[in-house]
């Protein structure tokens, strides 16, 4: 009867009945964006289909000698070819918003749900006020019907008012607490126009308004009978996946933690479950985060470098460093200045969304140790609030893209310059030098730190693993600042996805040593778009260098210009750049302006 430690967790699918939507905020989050993506794909095939009806009409017209088929009186012009072009109109610019929404994620999938409900009650609005019989009352005729001599009825009304209506609740699978003012505004639409403007047939009315608020009913009693077989469809696979989570876990902690197996415990790689550290956890529901990080606790606590909260003294008004993982605030931890990496206000609802960065830089930094990256003495892991914080060592130091802007005369500082370069590339050659290998993945001027010694010597840290990559068969694709960013990263043209490689550091690593030489960031005067354009036909755009070059510039153009070539299989690895860096010293000429350099 060995008393083994489980990780036991259940996902709260429990649904509030006004609404039907998860009591757990985060599960609800997750649950919109899963629905997101149809909302978009169908609201478009809609919108598309708009358009082609809307521009067969047209076509229609004109082939009929229609196309001027109006009414007109008092010099009010009102023609069916121009409410048809404006529904055409109008659907290409939710196409085209829609398609910018699909590639570029501008709003959130609640805003997204709160626009798309917007433009169904404007379309209920603008099918009412463009019918014949509304157009002609709201021109100034008193009786239409016996001033046109056309008889007008309110079913073509009702109809489209049921059209928008059947379709926002059967075809759009918009959440059903978000349609209730579509409904609202669909039901009261005919008695405020009895009230306001007036209804063609007055002796029907009744039967008419009684019958359509009963499909509005029907339509809402059906949408929410669907949405909760939705619902419960994505809670079925929430638990699935956390269940499944568990039990993977609690089998490897069992074998882990068996008497005896002391090659499990004191292997790190052996010691890790199996999915404990991805290279970004999905975060599509609330209970695969906190399911991770339950992984990440017990892991912690058996590699020894979870840290208590009573241990660490935050000074939260003191920031370090700012990005869209979160921030960089000072602290105090056991008597020793540390930087501290926290993830934005959990009150935030994007506070989630930022742990793949922060869980992918823990588990780098977990794994490495080297003078020239960082220190990582631990973090704070707290699953119920799915927050992460990380303690790293605190670097008293500019950063490298402030240390070389700042700086009165680059030419007097080709020693700690070729100090630097030689730092970076021993960090990054140790980092490809791990089984499976460790990449950056986003190396530039701010995630280089320069700190002095008490020798007045520099030194660079490396820092910033948020998009580093572990190399495997499951390596997600590399990201990077675009300035920085290898071509192979960004070129699409072949349909498949860039496999993540050490070449993108080494490029990103010769822009740094361009950086270094002129003083100025990499194309800076090209736009971004022209840049990608660029890599995208597989063209390096070519970087600007001294007219007057010294020995020194020269040497470093031939490194940059060996490290950013444009096939990554053609570009050195980091350990051939760093025997061509040691080897500048022997060189008379670059020794020259050099001086004396301590190896």
């Amino acid at each position: 009867g060995n008393c083994w430690p489980r990780m036991q967790y259940r996902p709260n699918v429990t649904l509030l009945s006004g609404t039907l939507q998860f009591q757990d905020a985060g599960l609800e989050r997750g649950f919109t964006k899963n629905t997101s993506p149809k909302v978009i794909a169908t609201s478009m095939k809609i919108s598309i289909l708009v358009v082609v009806m809307s521009v067969a009409a047209l076509v229609l017209h004109a082939s009929h000698g229609q196309g001027d088929d109006a009414i007109e009186h008092n010099g009010i012009f009102i023609s069916r070819r121009d409410y048809s072009a404006g529904f055409a109109a109008l659907s290409l610019l939710v196409v085209i918003a829609l398609k910018l929404q699909q590639r570029w994620r501008i709003v959130k999938p609640e805003i997204l749900e709160a626009m798309v409900v917007i433009v169904g009650i404007a379309l209920i609005v603008f099918n009412v006020l463009t019918d014949d019989w509304y157009q002609a009352k709201l021109s100034g005729i008193q009786d239409p019907t016996a001033e046109l001599g056309v008889a007008f009825s309110n079913t073509w009304v009702l109809l489209a008012l049921d059209s928008v209506v059947t379709v926002y609740h059967i075809a759009l699978p918009i959440r059903w607490c978000m349609l209730w003012p579509l409904e609202v505004v669909a039901v009261l639409m005919f008695p405020m126009l009895e009230l306001t403007i007036g209804i063609p047939e007055q002796r029907s009315k009744s039967s008419h308004l009684i019958a359509f608020t009963t499909l509005v009913i029907v339509a809402v009693i059906g949408k929410r009978t669907l949405e909760r077989h939705e619902r419960k469809a994505f809670s079925d696979v929430v638990r699935e996946r956390t269940l499944r989570a568990q039990t993977e876990f609690n089998s490897q902690l069992r074998f882990d933690l068996r008497p005896g197996n002391s090659e499990t415990a004191s292997s790190p790689e052996l010691a890790v479950p199996e999915g404990a550290f991805v290279d970004s956890v999905s975060l599509r529901e609330i209970s695969d985060a906190h399911a991770q990080l339950l992984h990440v606790l017990v892991v912690g606590q058996r590699e020894h470098w979870l840290i208590d909260a009573m241990d660490l003294r935050l000074a939260p008004t003191h920031r370090l460093g700012r990005g869209g993982f979160g921030v960089v605030v000072a602290g105090e931890y056991f008597g020793t200045q540390v930087a501290v990496k926290v993830p934005k206000s959990p009150a935030r609802s994007d506070s989630v969304e930022n742990l793949p960065t922060l869980v992918s830089e823990l588990r780098v930094l977990r794994r490495v140790r080297h003078p020239h990256i960082v220190a990582f003495h631990g973090a704070l892991v707290d699953p119920e609030r799915c927050e992460i914080a990380l303690v790293l060592e605190l670097v008293v130091g500019p950063s490298l893209h402030r240390y070389i802007t700042k700086s009165p005369s680059l030419g007097a500082m080709a020693r700690e310059r070729l100090a630097v370069m030689l730092g970076t590339c021993r960090a990054l050659h140790y980092l490809h030098s791990h089984r499976p290998p460790i990449i950056h993945g986003d190396l530039k001027p701010s995630n280089i730190m320069i700190e002095r010694d008490a020798g007045d010597s520099v030194s660079p840290k490396l820092l910033d693993f948020g998009l580093s990559r572990v190399l495997s068969s499951r390596s997600k694709p590399l990201g990077g600042t675009w300035q920085w960013i290898a071509p192979e990263l960004v070129r699409h043209g072949s349909g498949s996805t860039p496999h993540p490689s050490a070449a993108a550091d080494v490029f990103a690593f010769g822009r740094i040593v361009h950086f270094m030489t002129t003083g100025t960031t990499p194309l800076a005067g090209q736009s971004r778009r022209s840049i990608f354009k660029l890599l995208r036909s597989n063209q390096c755009p070519a970087m600007e260098w001294p007219k007057c070059p010294t020995a020194f510039d020269e040497a470093c153009r031939e490194t940059a210009e060996s490290c950013t070539q444009s096939e990554p299989g053609a570009r050195p690895r980091m350990s051939q750049v760093g025997e061509n860096l040691e080897a500048w010293p022997a060189n008379r000429d670059v020794a020259s302006c050099l001086g004396r350099i301590e190896k």
